[in-house]
């Protein structure tokens, strides 16, 4: 299954946002578009500066982990740099 999430989020938010997806979930957000790939997880992200909107897209994910795992990790982990849902 996959899904789709849209936060706001600060530039600095985003960028605070990024490393800490580097060093936790060893996932590279490297610039303002790219592809996720990884344990099992493929999908995609944006973020649009002028707007601060940022879009998680996962087309897949591992069958062992619920969505709701994955979204309310995804959701607590963008929060605590300020983002939320759009």
């Amino acid at each position: 299954m996959g899904f789709t999430q849209k936060f706001k989020v600060s530039g600095s938010g985003y960028q605070a946002l990024a490393a800490e997806i580097k060093n936790r979930f060893g996932l590279s957000f490297d610039g303002n578009a790219g592809q996720i790939e990884r344990n099992g997880f493929k999908g995609g992200y944006t973020y649009d500066p002028d707007s601060e909107e940022l879009i998680i897209q996962l087309d897949k994910t591992p069958w062992m982990i619920a969505d709701s795992v994955i979204k309310n990790t995804i959701s607590s982990t963008i929060s605590k740099h300020g983002g939320q849902p759009a």
